[in-house]
């Protein structure tokens, strides 16, 4: 008799602790996914107000865009030159036939963004993270760029492709 109550004690017990490792499991993930959430309505958020200041931008204005977190967002067609975009996250970003021309790019996170006749003319990418960046379109054409565009050490310029009066 007391040898069945110290088992069901027991057995309780390992049902309390392994229903506490659930819960707690359950919380941790509930949380990453509310984080998720909340990182994704931000790149949302961040690429309507881009597009809506790249729509009615006053010409000559500079956007004034550091540290902004763009990544995985479609950036296509944009003009975004000139604009001040050091530090900003454009990981697996699209960037095909984006103005960023003159673009202050210093510390971006570029990796793994697609830069299909992107405008780099004047633009310094040395300190720019260009891992995995697709930057040749499957014409073997790159991004539009000019003497002044720097590239990281290493890594080649690729072909440049400009169309008729720039990007």
């Amino acid at each position: 008799m007391i040898r069945d109550v110290v088992l069901a004690l027991v057995i309780g017990a390992a049902l309390l602790l392994g229903q506490n490792q659930l819960d707690e499991r359950r919380a941790n993930r509930q949380e990453t996914l509310e984080a998720g959430r909340a990182q994704h309505a931000e790149r949302v958020e961040n690429l309507r107000f881009v597009r809506e200041l790249s729509a009615n931008r006053i010409e000559g204005s500079k956007l004034l865009l550091p540290g902004i977190d763009l990544a995985g967002t479609d950036l296509s067609g944009l003009d975004l030159s000139s604009a001040d975009l050091k530090g900003a996250n454009l990981s697996g970003a699209i960037l095909i036939r984006t103005n960023l021309g003159g673009a202050a790019l210093e510390g971006a996170d570029l990796s793994g963004a697609t830069l299909h006749s992107t405008n780099v003319e004047d633009v310094d990418l040395e300190h720019v993270d260009l891992t995995g960046a697709i930057l040749v379109d499957e014409n073997g054409q790159g991004p539009c760029q000019s003497e002044r565009t720097r590239w990281p050490d290493g890594m080649p310029a690729p072909p440049a492709r400009c169309p008729e009066g720039g990007a």
